[in-house]
């Protein structure tokens, strides 16, 4: 029964993610969900065993953001609403990290959840240049505001590919080596400037945590002339794409209203500073049109956005001073652990694993969400793997 449990867990896993960033097959991604997460519910009920170390950190920080979220939405106005969102957001935080910690601290399954996130990356990949390629055939340019979602996913996928690279030989190595240069070419050409900077990062950190892997088995510098052929390629045939990047790569207005928007969601924030308004986005959305011309002197302009692009702000606004610590703690303490185990652990392949759990969680949940507020769903996912990892290599 366990191992029929853990199959289940395992699969369902699998489906998850894959359909995770698709905006469809609704019924099929709640049962890859909530069958599993049912699943480990009823383990606690009846055996009482969580599966994991409950003594974790981690687990304990998760706990305590949850239930920072939980008091700030029966506090805010919009109660209501604000549990919605608990249950859509921080309460499958929570089940992923359980279920995924209580099946994956196995080496093998963890691993293999590793490789099928790649996989799950060239899939989306394969989607992203499809869709972009069919718009810029049609209009010679891409639709910027429609594509840019899509930075996210190949960010969020591409350390996976990665180590999936690394941790191959032979015809598989041949088979990622497209997948990665495409990522980092696609990247440059949907002209999103955060994910440009988290790239980099990601690729910083598996430089320096790698050491000479990186450079014997990646050779970068055969990876970035070939990407950028491909990028230089399309603004040739799309002369128009390379316009609109290059306008908005140099334009300043972007960041001046994001400055603005900073400010004048800091001050509503410090409104109630303790535990925040509540979960509820279109409540904080009018709160904040409602707040704009008070604080700012002028009318808000239509083109201009209402959400804090900041996930640590939106935190902030919405759970107070004690949600954004918690949060704080969960991502600087989750990355400084997996940095520990990377620098302890000398197997090539238990470090890959490593760097492409922490790469994925900085470059998407530490240096996008700086620019942009996030899901906290595929965070879930890259925490319950950190927590499996750390019992994996017995930290």
């Amino acid at each position: 029964m366990v191992v029929m449990i853990a199959a289940i867990t395992e699969y369902c896993s699998y489906a998850f993610v894959l359909l995770m960033f698709a905006g469809k097959f609704g019924t099929i991604k709640a049962i890859a969900f909530y069958l599993p997460a049912g699943l480990w519910a009823l383990r606690l009920l009846f055996k009482k065993e969580m599966g994991f170390n409950w003594k974790d950190p981690l687990f304990l920080l998760i706990m305590l953001f949850f239930v920072s979220a939980l008091v700030s939405a029966l506090m805010g106005e919009q109660y209501l609403h604000s549990l919605k969102v608990l249950k859509k957001e921080h309460l499958k935080l929570l089940l992923l990290y359980c279920t995924i910690c209580s099946v994956f601290y196995e080496p093998g399954r963890l691993k293999r959840f590793a490789y099928i996130m790649a996989v799950v990356g060239v899939v989306y990949l394969a989607y992203a240049y499809f869709d972009v390629g069919r718009y810029l055939i049609k209009h010679g340019f891409s639709d910027y505001l429609e594509v840019r979602y899509f930075a996210t996913i190949l960010l969020f996928f591409f350390p996976f590919i990665l180590m999936r690279y690394m941790d191959s030989k032979w015809m598989a190595k041949i088979l990622f080596f497209f997948p990665l240069f495409a990522t980092i070419a696609g990247l440059f050409i949907l002209g999103v400037r955060a994910s440009w900077i988290g790239l980099v990062v990601i690729l910083v950190l598996w430089g320096t945590l790698s050491g000479e892997y990186f450079f014997n088995r990646l050779k970068p510098l055969v990876l970035i002339i070939v990407a950028t052929l491909m990028v230089l390629s399309t603004f040739l045939i799309f002369p128009s794409q390379y316009k609109i990047i290059k306008k908005h790569t140099m334009e300043t207005i972007q960041m001046q209203q994001r400055l603005t928007l900073w400010d004048t969601f800091s001050k509503i924030s410090l409104e109630k500073p303790l535990y925040g308004h509540g979960l509820d986005d279109n409540d904080m959305a009018g709160n904040y049109l409602k707040s704009y011309t008070p604080l700012t002197g002028h009318v808000h302009g239509k083109e201009e956005p209402s959400s804090p692009h900041d996930q640590f702000l939106k935190i902030f606004y919405q759970q107070g001073l004690i949600g954004l610590i918690i949060y704080s703690l969960i991502i600087l303490i989750t990355i400084g652990r997996l940095i520990y185990a990377i620098i302890k652990h000398q197997e090539a392949s238990v470090k890959f694993l490593g760097l492409a759990i922490l790469s994925s969680l900085v470059g998407e949940y530490l240096i996008r969400t700086i620019f942009e507020d996030r899901s906290l769903i595929p965070l879930g996912v890259i925490l319950g793997m950190a927590g499996a990892y750390f019992s994996k290599t017995k930290e």
